[in-house]
């Protein structure tokens, strides 16, 4: 089993081997293509329908960025826009990526000092960057909804917290062991305390109280996500899928996988609706610029763990899921030793082949859906800094 030590140190590992593995882009922020509009250098150039302006970009005139991709009628790839960028982020290594309705925040090594942690908080509405960093924090896991941020700082074994709208300045949340991942619900903070050989889940009141663990002896997870009543668990050195009730009982749960899928050595991207999860599978062998990416995704039945391969191997690198109506959205990180080679895609079970919505991006290591706009985490490349972006959805 792996130590905690050691599976902090290859999961960075494996964020700069994904950062190493896409390629540079433009620096320049692109905006959406209107009516015969543009967008930015790496954009996508929208169609007939006169599209919002984007940050630096116009809704008319101008021509194709470079590496566009022409739009339908309604925008880039029918999607309502073309992919617009949020603003930079101020993180080398991002860990943690939480969107709400005015804010993204994101979580990881800060770019000043790969010693240090950092958070950033951008707005959406124009970019505006704050951060916070400190020099002893290793920061990971990061939720966020629109009262209230947490993120885990594995280093010094705390749990931070700021209010979403005030100055960013978080507080040190009382806590047992040592966080690394982080989820949120209207009542209670999540997190997966890995000091051990084997990770315990604590549940905390997001008002008073102290925390409750609420499982133990549980393998140590990739990907953690709260939906209804139960915590949902992705592993970093096998396939499989925990489904944990968020209920405190006496004595704590020790937890059977939901699902072991028969694809990957760990799973990444991860995503729940009211009947099923998904699951995105992952098996590496880029190093140094040499090997190949390989991912499947599966659909998980959340109440009795009946499994379906939704999406055969393919050799490309799933980084995240995100679900919208019947659509699933998964970001790519790009092929193994060629930078700026991510790309975001979108697919409908029972409907054909995936189509690409956004391409040429840096880096994608995560993606979400919040308002009917998707947003994805780029890492970043040697020429191109980290960045969230968005792309309207209809």
């Amino acid at each position: 089993m792996i130590s905690p030590g050691l599976l902090k140190s290859a999961t960075a590992s494996l964020v700069l081997l994904l950062a190493a593995c896409t390629s540079s882009s433009s620096k320049t922020r692109g905006g959406t293509g209107g009516a015969g509009g543009a967008s930015g250098s790496g954009g996508v150039s929208g169609g007939t329908g006169a599209g919002d302006a984007g940050l630096g970009g116009t809704t008319t005139g101008g021509t194709s960025g470079a590496g566009g991709v022409a739009g339908g009628s309604s925008g880039a790839g029918g999607v309502g826009g073309a992919p617009q960028k949020v603003g930079d982020i101020d993180i080398s290594i991002p860990h943690g990526f939480a969107v709400t309705d005015k804010y993204a925040f994101v979580s990881g090594t800060r770019l000043s000092d790969p010693k240090g942690g950092a958070l950033n908080r951008l707005a959406l509405s124009d970019g505006t960057l704050a951060t916070w960093s400190d020099a002893a924090a290793d920061l990971w896991g990061v939720a966020a909804d629109e009262s209230d941020a947490y993120a885990a700082d594995f280093g010094q074994g705390n749990l931070l917290s700021t209010q979403t709208f005030a100055a960013l300045t978080p507080a040190v949340a009382s806590v047992t062991g040592t966080p690394y991942l982080v989820a949120l619900d209207a009542s209670h903070v999540y997190y997966d305390d890995q000091s051990g050989s084997k990770s315990r889940l604590f549940r905390k009141s997001r008002g008073a109280g102290g925390p409750e663990e609420i499982a133990f002896n549980v393998p140590h997870a990739w990907t953690m996500k709260v939906h209804g009543s139960d915590l949902f668990l992705t592993r970093y050195d096998s396939s499989q899928l925990y489904k944990i009730p968020t209920a405190a009982t006496e004595p704590a749960n020790a937890p059977f996988p939901l699902a072991t899928l028969n694809h990957g050595s760990g799973a990444k991207g991860l995503a729940v609706n009211l009947d099923d999860v998904y699951v995105a599978t992952r098996e590496d062998s880029c190093s140094n610029g040499i090997g190949t990416h390989e991912s499947a995704i599966f659909k998980v039945d959340r109440a009795f763990g009946t499994t379906t391969q939704i999406r055969a191997k393919e050799p490309i690198g799933i980084t995240g899921l995100a679900l919208h109506g019947a659509n699933i959205y998964y970001s790519v990180v790009g092929d193994c030793g060629q930078e700026g080679t991510g790309k975001v895609m979108r697919f409908t079970p029972g409907q054909g082949a995936p189509v690409e919505v956004a391409s040429k991006q840096a880096a994608p290591v995560d993606i979400a859906v919040h308002n009917n706009v998707l947003y994805w985490l780029n890492a970043g490349t040697s020429a191109d800094f980290g960045a969230v972006m968005r792309l309207p959805l209809k």
